[in-house]
């Protein structure tokens, strides 16, 4: 059986000639927030891990920042070396950089957390690589507790689905979506002066075709759906949708699902 990083990579890759139309509608509202807690000015070395396909990196570049990024997936790595040539990306795990120690101002991550098999890891690294002084910033989605996207889509899956069906073990997707463990992870990774602040994000998806563009959207949860009976993904499908009609404004769904972005400065 694949394991769970063998899955997001493969599914990743599958997704990198999409990504914009769908999974960036949402990831890529949390990129001012990165770039405003890390700080960068004119010439800083920016790592962007979990680059995807390079929006942020771009972002980066377009202020002046000399960007690089790093994904897992090879076809992200192509996407975004053809969409941003004024960036440098690399294929690479963000929980063993190849990157040399001190050698970046600044390193964000974009919704890579929640695809971590282990986000502490991934968390050190980026600690590793900055220079003493060097702001670090990821964004994490907040838990069906506060989204009603999340709330949506898991009541919906597990009222319905068998979870028993060859699912590889993976991390509780919302455990950095607790501001308290998210900062005593950057702790243990050696930042100080770390903050955590809310980002309101709204996910605009169309109406008639959510599961297909969902099923784009999504790795994590899509190798749920994957492995369910086509019945049970009709009663699924059927509960999101009444769940998600309230917002439904003309034919295009506008749901609220909110970020939260940590930072924190690399101590001595």
């Amino acid at each position: 059986m694949s394991t769970f990083a063998e899955i997001e990579r493969d599914g990743w890759n599958e997704r990198a000639s999409v990504y914009e139309h769908t999974t960036a509608h949402a990831t890529t509202q949390a990129i001012p927030a990165l770039l405003n807690a890390v700080q960068p000015r004119f010439g800083s070395r920016l790592l962007d891990i979990c680059s995807g396909p390079g929006f942020a990196a771009g972002a980066a570049a377009a202020i002046g920042c000399d960007a690089t990024g790093v994904d897992f997936a090879e076809e992200m790595v192509k996407s975004a070396t053809e969409k941003f040539p004024n960036c440098h990306f690399v294929t690479g795990d963000a929980q063993t950089l190849d990157q040399e120690s001190t050698s970046f101002d600044a390193a964000i991550c974009n919704f890579g957390v929640f695809h971590f098999a282990e986000p502490e890891l991934a968390i050190k690294e980026a600690a590793r690589v900055l220079k003493t002084g060097g702001r670090y910033a990821w964004s994490q989605w907040q838990g069906p507790d506060k989204s009603a996207f999340f709330s949506t889509i898991f009541n919906a899956v597990m009222n319905n689905a068998n979870m028993e069906v060859g699912l590889p073990p993976a991390p509780p997707p919302f455990r950095f979506s607790d501001t308290e463990v998210a900062n005593a992870a950057m702790e243990a990774a050696g930042f100080k002066n770390i903050q955590s602040n809310e980002v309101s994000i709204v996910l605009p998806a169309p109406t008639d075709t959510f599961m297909d563009f969902f099923k784009k959207f999504s790795v994590r949860m899509t190798m749920v759906l994957d492995r369910q009976d086509p019945t049970v993904n009709q009663a699924i499908e059927g509960e999101i949708m009444a769940g998600l009609a309230q917002f439904d404004e003309g034919g295009l769904l506008q749901i609220p699902m909110p970020a939260i972005v940590v930072s924190g400065t690399k101590s001595a």
